[in-house]
């Protein structure tokens, strides 16, 4: 069975291009008056790329408008695809829009249009195309075409029945369009859900509701048996929502406590591998839009409100516990990445050793029982071409409990039809293996076949490619002369991957300042400088003020807006003198400045903040006043500075100057 591909002969399982994305890019010339509407496919043999590109020519071809081979460029589906994004923009300054082949690129197309400070969604409108985890922490989050690749795998495990039997035809994966801030939207498009007040009235409707709900939150999967606690969760929101809106009497409040209660289980449960977060937090968004319609006193919509709140308290709080996981996995990820292929390039052994080392590296990834094969010789996979089968595979490496072998060369070769069998025959309990093959472009080495834990699997990409890559850097190796442009290449790629892994490590996606790592690290780097000994250091700690009412009355987006502005205060109030600006957590900012006069410096840059924070509010159009508290403290730098100790003393000062904040959250008192 073939996933995402389609050849003669063979049963396969396919994403549907065509819908999510002709509807996206009809919206961007319909809705947002889009006319020079750029394309980065991805690679020239890949059969997505390839019929992406054909809807990107179709519609613009409905609309009557040139398909100009110009405007389009290959990105090779990398996030490294910066310089190909400046030749479509040095090629055509006047576009107004340009359509990803997947989220991947859009990331590097973000990077570009910021550098050359063109304005997501006003200068240039931007779509993607896979929903990724990261459209939704880009700034602005980005338009996409929802692709459910968990849905495909999962359907595909579903259906190897059916397979085996030889009862399965090929199957289509709907695509669906996800509309954000990039493409131009203000608003959330709250029609993904169509549920009304009326339809919470009636209890007969509660069927039709769930079933809008189920196809929002699956993307119209099946996912029953699977996700049966969570199919079960929902239903006991839903209900509670009914109930709640059929109720006039006190019992209201048990409902709504309940569906708190509810709630919360379902923001702390393992999603994945069927829905996302941010779906259910929008699902109660949803809900809470039309609850809040219901027009029965003062006293029910405090008590709605305090419910909800406490749901969004909750989502949060697993958010950032997600976070930290997510930080604490990049911080492996660019470690592993590092000296995976430092260990490679030091060698001095035999490759079958170089291969018990690529094991070694990879558990710690998460890999488990570990084999590592390889094709008698390196096989050349073209476009269109039928891929040979070999019949022996050589097994160069293997892992099992925490030991690594290395066979000898005469009981490598293993028959592929009987491979797993013959490398699991001595397991006396069930294998949950996946096998992954490892190449460079067209050209295959062979296939690794391991065990790992689900919450490891964001690593497999990561191993399969670091591992691919040691394997093409050791053949390259052997003749680096002749190859020392390719090294070159492979080498800068490699590192440019590294520093991005490293800056994701240390930033908040949020405000795109440093975070609590990178500020720490950054400070105590500039303090002991020798240069800077003796001179007068200042750490600021700062809050932002009235976040939660900001959140409560006007939104999340406004909260993050917020949020993000403050921190532009804290960063243009102190762009000089080696400073030093980062969101600590939450609603907590952190600052270093260095000056050298001592006397009045708090006093310069208080009134150098309270400058720049009427300026900024000035020139927004929110209702709320940003502002912020902050506490100084002041020192003289060297290298016996105990930074924490001084960030406690200015954390101490913050909260004495929280007493005398701006009393209302509202510009006009």
């Amino acid at each position: 069975m073939l996933l995402t591909c389609s050849i003669d002969g063979y049963a396969n399982i396919c994403f549907d291009n065509k819908a999510g994305l002709s509807a996206g890019i009809r919206h961007l010339i319909r809705d947002h008056h889009c006319k020079k509407l750029g394309f980065m496919a991805g690679t020239l043999e890949n059969a997505d790329s390839i019929e992406r590109y054909e809807v990107y020519k179709s519609v613009l071809t409905e609309f009557g408008m040139e398909v100009d081979p110009t405007m389009v460029g290959h990105g090779n589906f990398s996030e490294f695809c910066d310089e190909e994004v400046e030749r479509l923009l040095d090629a055509h300054p006047d576009m107004d829009a340009m359509i990803f082949a997947n989220d991947g690129m859009a990331i590097g197309g973000y990077r570009v249009f910021k550098k050359r400070g063109l304005e997501i969604c006003k200068d240039i409108h931007v779509m993607g195309f896979d929903d990724a985890p990261s459209a939704v922490a880009s700034d602005p989050q980005l338009t996409t075409v929802s692709a459910d690749a968990a849905g495909l795998g999962y359907l595909a495990v579903k259906s190897v029945e059916d397979f085996l039997a030889g009862s399965i035809d090929n199957i289509k994966i709907q695509s669906q369009l996800i509309k954000r801030q990039s493409c131009g939207c203000t608003t959330k498009d709250y029609s993904t859900i169509p549920f009304t007040v009326e339809d919470f009235k009636d209890s007969s409707h509660f069927d039709h509701v769930m079933g809008m709900v189920n196809k929002y939150i699956f993307a119209g999967n099946d996912y029953e048996k699977g996700a049966a606690r969570i199919i079960e969760l929902l239903e006991q929101t839903i209900k509670c929502v009914f109930e709640s809106m059929q109720d006039d009497t006190c019992r209201c409040d048990e409902t709504l406590q309940k569906l708190s209660k509810v709630g919360c289980r379902l923001n702390k449960m393992k999603l994945a591998p069927f829905t996302r977060p941010e779906k259910i937090t929008f699902l109660f968004e949803c809900l809470y839009r039309q609850m809040k319609m219901k027009d029965n006193g003062e006293h029910w919509q405090r008590t709605l409100s305090e419910a909800f709140q406490h749901i969004y308290h909750e989502a949060a709080s697993h958010s950032q516990v997600n976070a930290d996981k997510m930080i604490e996995k990049a911080e492996l990820l660019n470690f592993v990445t590092t000296t995976f292929l430092r260990d490679v390039l030091n060698y001095a052994v035999a490759d079958d050793i170089l291969f018990s080392q690529m094991i070694d590296t990879l558990s710690k990834y998460g890999f488990e029982s570990t084999y590592l094969l390889r094709l008698p010789h390196n096989q050349i996979v073209r476009k269109n071409q039928h891929p040979g089968v070999a019949e022996t595979m050589l097994l160069k490496a293997y892992q099992i409990g925490y030991k690594t072998y290395v066979p000898a060369s005469d009981i490598q070769p293993r028959s592929v039809k009987d491979l797993f069998t013959d490398l699991f025959a001595d397991r006396d309990r069930q294998i949950n293996a996946v096998a992954a093959m490892l190449f460079s472009g067209p050209e295959q080495y062979g296939v690794m076949i391991f065990e790992m834990n689900a919450d490891n699997i964001p690593y497999i990409t990561t191993g399969i490619y670091q591992t691919s890559a040691a394997i093409k850097t050791i053949e390259l190796l052997k003749n680096k002369e002749e190859n020392a442009s390719k090294l070159k290449s492979s080498l800068k790629q490699l590192a440019k991957a590294n520093s991005i892994l490293d800056e994701i490590s240390k930033s908040d996606p949020l405000t795109q300042l440093l975070n609590r790592r990178g500020f720490l690290e950054a400070v105590n780097r500039s303090v002991e400088k020798p240069e800077n000994s003796g001179r007068c250091g200042v750490v600021i700690f700062a809050d932002l003020n009235n976040l939660k009412i900001i959140n409560d009355r006007f939104g999340h987006e406004d909260g993050d807006f917020a949020l993000r502005l403050a921190g532009s205060i804290l960063k243009n109030s102190i762009s000089e003198n080696a400073s030093i600006v980062a969101r600590y957590g939450g609603d907590e900012f952190c600052a270093f400045y260095i000056s050298d006069e001592a006397e009045d410096t708090e006093e310069k840059i208080r009134k150098l903040i309270a400058d720049e924070t009427e300026k900024q509010n000035q020139l927004t159009d929110k209702e709320y006043y940003v502002s912020i508290s902050m506490g100084f403290c002041m020192f003289e730098c060297g290298c016996n500075v105990i930074l924490s100790d001084m960030l406690d003393k200015a954390d101490a000062n913050l909260y004495e100057d929280k007493k005398h904040k701006r009393a209302s959250v509202y510009k006009d008192h």
